[in-house]
């Protein structure tokens, strides 16, 4: 396979059909343990079930230990990025990339008819998997 052909392909592919999500009322602490356990950089963030946002190791970083920070102390109400930035499942993997680099993020959160199907990462791009 090329590399125009891999980057040709829709994200539905590459993505993660693994939702991690954790509740809006949990502490980073809680968020770093299922970072650590699952080895995932971003865990979607829910209200009353519903996604609501996103926290990522990034965010961990920044907004808590770089503030010296107690993780057992901060909410993730406190470090919630809004809303996460979407794509649908068959964007072509290199629309996916470009959305990451105009928004910043290296995460997206990928679509079916409106729907949370799963996540690509700007690794699942760099390190792709056998494709689907």
């Amino acid at each position: 396979m090329t590399m125009t052909t891999f980057f040709e392909k829709p994200v539905r592919e590459v993505m993660s059909d693994n939702l991690l999500t954790i509740d809006i009322k949990r502490k980073a602490s809680d968020a770093v343990a299922m970072l650590n356990e699952h080895k995932v950089g971003l865990l979607l963030v829910t209200l009353n079930g519903k996604i609501f946002g996103a926290i990522s190791e990034t965010d961990i970083v920044r907004k808590v230990v770089a503030e010296g920070l107690a993780p057992e102390k901060v909410s993730i109400e406190k470090l919630v990025s809004m809303p996460p930035v979407s794509i649908d499942h068959k964007t072509p993997i290199h629309e996916a990339y470009y959305a990451m680099a105009c928004w910043k993020v290296r995460h997206l959160l990928v679509t079916d008819k409106g729907k949370e199907i799963g996540l690509i990462s700007v690794r699942d791009i760099l390190y792709p998997r056998e494709a689907k």
